[in-house]
Formats: structure tokens, C-alpha cells, sequence
């Protein structure tokens, strides 16, 4: 009876460890699902513009080059700035 219990206490702890995994891994995809959705808004709002330069043509290109769609999944290549820094025109 002690193994049997025992069993059944390791059951409902792997069952826990794997729903909290889980949850861990929607949470993570919530996420970038929402980043993503964020990208995009902005792209748009950018491209809405009625006068758009060649570098917010560069950098709406650059965000929607880090999104990728892998079957019915986001995927976001790298974590870039929202916005371009007004500094970080210049050349280092």
C-alpha cells in the first residue's frame, strides 16, 4: 500500500509539473502572439502616414522581416525597439 501510494503521489506531481509547464508555454505564446499583433499595428499606423521617409520605410521592413508565420504559429526572430531611437540615426 505505501508503494501504491507513493505512486500516486509522483503521478499527481508529474501531472502538476506538466500543467504547470504548460500554462508556462500559452503564457510565453500570449505573448508573443501579443508583441507581434503590436508589430503589426505599428507597421500599419507607419505606412498610414501621408508623408513616410525611407528610413521608416527601412524599419517597417526590418520589423515585419522578424515575423514569421510556422504553420499556425508566431514566431518573432529577434526583439528589436519599438520605435526607433531619434539618436540612432547616426553612424557609429
Amino acid at each position: 500500500k505505501e508503494a501504491a501510494l507513493k505512486n500516486l503521489q509522483t503521478e499527481k506531481r508529474d501531472s502538476l509539473l506538466k500543467r504547470k509547464r504548460r500554462n508556462q508555454i500559452q503564457g510565453w505564446y500570449r505573448v508573443e502572439c501579443l508583441c507581434c499583433s503590436i508589430d503589426l499595428r505599428l507597421v500599419a499606423r507607419v505606412l498610414a502616414m501621408p508623408i513616410v521617409s525611407t528610413k521608416q520605410l527601412k524599419w517597417c521592413q526590418d520589423v515585419l522581416a522578424n515575423i514569421h508565420f510556422d504553420g499556425s504559429q508566431v514566431k518573432r526572430s529577434r526583439l528589436g525597439l519599438l520605435f526607433p531611437c531619434p539618436g540612432s540615426d547616426q553612424e557609429r
